[in-house]
């Protein structure tokens, strides 16, 4: 278990709580860093669903560097539009 906050830390916690809406970022702070983040779900969610799309566009784009890109009517063929 953690070991309870200071009273300081906890009075600014709960400030910091009631300021807590939908798509505003809370960051938990312990001196001058910030250390933790709170954020819904729903904004993980799209963060993680981000990350993945950013990481498969450099797999690629790597891809493409290596074996060659492919023209618009090659793309058009294989997708068969």
């Amino acid at each position: 278990m953690f070991p309870p906050a200071p009273p300081y830390q906890a009075r600014k916690l709960m400030f910091e709580q009631r300021e807590v809406s939908i798509g505003n970022q809370v960051y938990l702070t312990s001196g001058n860093g910030g250390d933790f983040a709170i954020v819904s779900r729903k904004e993980l969610e799209k963060l993680h669903a981000i990350k993945t799309l950013f990481s498969e566009i450099a797999k690629g784009e790597a891809s493409a560097r290596q074996e060659g890109w492919l023209s618009a009517d090659n793309v058009e063929a294989r997708l068969g539009i």
